[in-house]
């Protein structure tokens, strides 16, 4: 199935095979949903916030640039954690928020 141009999915009976331009992702049924998840690219923040899954968000990097104001009161509320930014990620505190 196509969800854009660039973006499509497969879905089989214990897996999903999404295919994003030259990438290929395979997750196991068991994997998702996804409940914890950590954006290392401030852009992404756009894409959660229209699908309305903010609440999944436990790390953000490069918060300055999330122009979201649920994600930011999030943030101050320390309910988002800030894990670095594109140069240099807080490894330790990635691996320690246990992402899905």
């Amino acid at each position: 199935m196509s969800v854009s141009k660039y973006v499509q999915y497969n879905e089989t009976g214990e897996a999903l095979k999404l295919k994003s331009g030259n990438f290929t992702y395979d997750f196991k049924k068991n994997q998702i949903p996804f409940k914890k998840v950590i954006l290392l690219n401030a852009s992404m923040a756009g894409y959660i916030s229209e699908l309305g899954a903010e609440d999944l968000i436990i790390g953000v990097s490069s918060p300055e640039y999330i122009f979201s104001e649920k994600i930011q009161e999030k943030i101050k509320k320390g309910s988002i954690q800030n894990v670095g930014n594109e140069q240099k990620y807080d490894l330790e505190k990635i691996i320690s928020l246990k992402p899905d």
